[in-house]
Order: structure tokens, then C-alpha cells, then sequence
């Protein structure tokens, strides 16, 4: 509560002379606290909450991948199209680029770690700077971060794409498994759980485009905006060359984003729409012992 008097002048919170104007606090709200992803608990719980809700989605992801992964000759067919459809367009490059990493060892192994490392690092990292900082924007952030993520499981159940690197008879040599970089296809614990045939959308595509659009939302500064950009422009020239993707998969990976987006949008309205508006009531007088404050005589 705060009362404000104003004598012969107009005040900061009162707008006529001689009277007093009170605002009443809100009981059920803390005279201080910061806004954020925590506001109602410590920051234990916030991270305990949100590290469940990220296992959540690898639970979905590992289902949908054990339970709809198909037939190889079904990914192997849809994987041929994509194909085809680019040497009609003229949009084939995946195997210059491929031959490329192959003439230079060294080139290869830049770009199998990239393209098992940044994207991951990036996308969570950022993530949990926005949670760490308060961010406003972060709430909006997890959330079309987790539906980028189940929108590309349901396109990979949907249609299973077998990536240029295990399409058999094109020629492709395969980057990732010559240098195999950790947390990619071979090892144990990622074999398990990944789903091989996944090209079509490009989830590193749509992850590195969410890092981007977030921090345009968030007001991130110019300087990583840019490098926002160029580590978009690499991670597409990556999984192109590594041969784990095919050209088109990198729109398919783009409109990942503001289909989230979308959905996030009426989700929201949704959720707007079901919260009940109280009727209006006559204005009571305020008879709380602290607000019976006494005119100035």
C-alpha cells in the first residue's frame, strides 16, 4: 500500500489538491520480487521442473522411434524421391560437396564435429541463458522448442527418410561414421535410441533457425544475431555435405519454426480463452484498519 498527498500541487501519484489517493497492495503478491521462469518457486524447482519436461520429449522421441520407425525399403524409396526431385530441379549438390570433405581429411573432421556438436550446444545453451537471465522471452522459447521437436518426430513417423550417407547404390561417402565424432550414429547409447532414417525435416535445421528466432524475441544484440546467421549458413552447408541430409530437407527444417510458432500462438489463445472473467461487482468501501487514514486539517 502507499498513499500519496498532494497540498496546493499536483503529485506523483494524485492528480487534485487536498485529497489522498490510495493504492492498495495485493496480499497474495510479494511487495518485491524479479519476474522470471521461477516465479513460483526457487530456482531448484524451476531447473527440476524443466529438466523433466526435457525428458518428457526424449521419452516421446524414443517411443515414436521404436514404434514408427517403418520398413528400410519405405525410407529408402522416400529418400530416392528427394533425390530425383532435385536432379529434376537442379538442386543436387550434395555430392560435390560430399567429394569435397573426402579430397580434404581435415575439412571432413571440422564438419563431423560441427555437425554433432554446435547445434546441441547452441540450442540448449541458449536456452538455459535465457532461463538463468529471466528472460520474458523464455517461456515462449522451451515452448516452441519442444513443438519444433514432437512436429519433426511426427514428420519422421509419418515419412521415414533414409539420409544420402545410407541411401545404397548413389555413391555418398559417409563423413560422420569416417571420423564418427561422439554422441553420433555408431556409438552404442546413440544407436539405441536415434532414428537413423530422419532426414526429412532437418531438426538441425530447425534447431539453429529457433536459436535465431528466439533471439530476436528475447533482444539479443546485433553481434549475435549475426552469428545466429552464420552458424545457420554452416550447419546448412554441413548436413548437406556430411551427405546426412538432402538439400530440401533445409526448408523442410526452416518451417519447422513458424509452425511451432503457430501452434504455440493457439495454444496460448486458447488457454486465454478458458480462464473465466468475473462479473463486476459494486466498489465496496475499503474498511481494512490501514487504510483508514485521516484527512490533513
Amino acid at each position: 500500500m502507499r498513499a500519496c498527498g498532494n497540498r496546493g500541487r499536483r503529485g506523483r501519484c494524485g492528480k487534485s489538491a487536498g485529497r489522498f489517493v490510495v493504492v492498495p497492495a495485493d496480499p497474495a503478491r510479494p511487495p518485491s520480487s524479479s519476474a522470471g521462469p521461477d516465479e513460483d518457486g526457487g530456482r531448484a524447482g524451476s531447473a527440476a521442473r524443466e529438466i523433466v519436461t526435457a525428458l518428457a520429449v526424449l521419452v516421446v522421441y524414443l517411443v515414436f522411434t521404436h514404434a514408427f520407425s517403418g520398413d528400410r525399403a519405405t525410407s529408402d524409396a522416400n529418400g530416392r524421391a528427394l533425390l530425383e526431385f532435385e536432379r529434376w530441379a537442379r538442386l543436387d549438390a550434395e555430392r560435390p560437396l560430399n567429394d569435397l570433405l573426402v579430397r580434404h581429411e581435415w575439412l571432413g573432421a571440422l564438419a563431423a564435429w560441427e555437425y554433432a556438436t554446435t547445434y546441441v550446444i547452441g540450442t540448449f545453451g541458449f536456452l538455459a541463458w535465457l532461463w538463468w537471465r529471466r528472460n520474458p522471452a523464455y517461456e515462449w522459447a522451451r515452448n516452441t522448442l519442444i513443438l519444433v521437436t514432437l512436429i519433426a518426430i511426427c514428420c519422421f513417423a509419418i515419412w521415414p527418410t533414409t539420409p544420402p550417407r545410407l541411401l545404397p547404390g548413389e555413391g555418398f561417402t559417409d563423413i560422420i561414421a569416417m571420423h564418427h565424432p561422439p554422441a553420433t550414429w555408431g556409438s552404442e547409447v546413440v544407436s539405441a535410441g536415434a532414428n537413423p532414417y530422419a532426414a526429412m525435416p532437418s531438426l538441425h535445421i530447425g534447431w539453429v533457425a529457433w536459436i535465431g528466432v528466439a533471439a530476436v524475441r528475447a533482444r539479443c544484440g546485433p553481434f549475435f544475431l549475426w552469428l545466429c546467421t552464420l552458424h545457420l549458413v554452416v550447419t546448412g552447408l554441413v548436413i548437406v555435405a556430411t551427405s546426412a541430409h538432402y538439400i530440401v530437407d533445409i526448408p523442410g527444417g526452416l518451417l519447422l519454426v513458424p509452425a511451432a510458432a503457430a501452434v504455440e500462438r493457439a495454444r496460448t489463445g486458447l488457454a486465454l480463452s478458458l480462464i473465466p472473467i468475473p462479473e463486476p461487482t459494486r466498489r465496496q468501501p475499503l474498511t481494512h484498519p490501514a487504510l483508514r487514514l485521516k484527512q490533513p486539517t
